[in-house]
């Protein structure tokens, strides 16, 4: 009875370590993770298994986009996460759509700011506006991610607008916590962490004021440093004549956007139409255009008439990232 126990043991331990095998073979030859249920990739797929700068053969999907936080949720699955599955950076991962490849027209790219001060004129803008304007919405808004979704779920593309120092702070207010000059790295970056954290699905960051921040190169680069970090884009909004943010992003290997004009800061019709024709005239000569305005009725009623027509005259409205480079050094 005893030498039959002991043939029947290790018949069921050789069956165990069969299985084992068998199982590890079927995860190492694409079947799939069996514990996260995500399809690996070998390469000659429709995914990417490493994406960086390059596009994504197939648009990311929603538990592609949010794979990490989903693991990290799960608790041991976050430490033993699938082969092959690098997820790609929020700048793709969460990118609106692109005008289509081929597409030879100059591209404008309109970012609305401010958006969550104001609930009735943030309604108004992400509900009136063409999908193709980008959203930014102010780090410090109540309802912060529910702006955002409420874009994305329409189609726009979405930025957090951080506040920063402007010229003559503080008889001009950013909002609360803004990054300051004064006030040491770690301080900053704290607050930094602050406005991003927890703002998922967004592209990028817009600097919101910063007049006087954006020209402080060392106090900017340990900002820019985090936003790259986190697979973001940054956009200058120009209020620095002397912004070092071009310059640190060349070094930093950074997505940056730089604002060419402030659509409406003469809020009237006649100020924002020459404006938004000014506009027209960069990309003629660039390629491309960025504007930033704010959610005025007029800006948002003038801005919609422009829009409706601008295919017409031979331009395409287009997502932050669809324009967004490292700069040359």
């Amino acid at each position: 009875m005893r030498d039959k126990g002991l043939i029947l043991a290790w018949a069921l331990l050789f069956a165990a370590v069969a299985s084992g095998v068998l199982y590890a073979e079927f995860a190492y030859n694409g079947g799939g993770d069996l514990r996260s249920g995500v399809t690996l990739s070998r390469g000659d797929g429709g995914q990417v298994s490493d994406v960086g700068d390059a596009a994504m053969t197939t648009a990311p999907t929603a538990s592609q986009a949010t794979g990490a936080g989903a693991a990290a949720a799960s608790g041991s699955a976050a430490q033993t996460p699938a082969i092959d599955t690098v997820q790609p950076p929020p700048r793709v991962a969460f990118a609106a759509a692109a005008p289509i490849a081929g597409d030879m027209r100059p591209r404008i790219v309109l970012i609305m700011s401010e958006i969550g001060l104001s609930r009735a004129r943030s309604r108004e803008a992400i509900e009136r506006l063409p999908p193709a304007v980008t959203i930014a919405v102010i780090a410090y808004a109540d309802d912060r991610d529910s702006w955002v979704r409420d874009a994305r779920a329409i189609g726009h593309e979405a930025l957090i607008a951080a506040p920063m120092e402007p010229e003559n702070y503080p008889l001009v207010d950013p909002g609360p916590d803004p990054l300051l000059i004064d006030m040491d790295d770690l301080e900053n970056l704290a607050r930094y962490d602050r406005a991003l954290d927890g703002a998922a699905g967004v592209v990028g960051v817009l600097a919101h004021r910063g007049g006087r921040f954006l020209g402080d190169r060392d106090r900017l680069r340990p900002i820019l440093a985090s936003t790259q970090d986190r697979g973001l884009i940054f956009v200058d909004n120009r209020s620095s004549p002397t912004s070092a943010v071009a310059s640190l992003a060349a070094e930093l290997d950074l997505h940056v956007l730089l604002n060419d004009r402030f659509v409406d800061a003469e809020p009237s019709r006649e100020a924002i139409q020459t404006r938004l024709g000014e506009l027209e005239e960069i990309a003629t000569r660039r390629g491309y255009a960025v504007g930033v305005a704010t959610p005025y009725p007029v800006s948002i009623e003038q801005i919609r008439r422009w829009a409706d027509s601008l295919g017409e005259r031979g331009y395409v409205l287009a997502p932050v990232s669809a324009v967004a480079r490292i700069p040359a050094p």
